[in-house]
């Protein structure tokens, strides 16, 4: 399940051409080898730069769900064109 939802998150990465952050979730996985020590400064500063990106991600998600998608659009749309044409057929 967990699997599942790291491939969810990374798609929709790819898909808003946020490849930066992506760099960075990778850059922090390696941080996390076995065998290594990682560096607190380097993890701060890491975790910095990737709640920057995070804010930016989530900012144009939220735009694009508050406008809806385009399917949601489009329909609204027809449903207005055909509730003004009928007010306008029974005048």
């Amino acid at each position: 399940m967990r699997q599942l939802q790291i491939f969810d998150f990374v798609s929709t990465l790819l898909k808003s051409k946020r490849k930066k952050m992506l760099d960075k979730l990778e850059e922090l996985e390696k941080q996390f080898t076995p065998g290594q020590t990682p560096d607190h400064k380097d993890l701060n500063k890491l975790q910095n730069e990737i709640i920057d990106e995070a804010r930016i991600v989530l900012k144009n998600e939220w735009i694009r769900v508050k406008r809806g998608e385009n399917i949601y659009r489009i329909t609204c749309f027809m449903w207005l064109v055909v509730i003004v044409s009928g007010i306008f057929y029974l005048r």
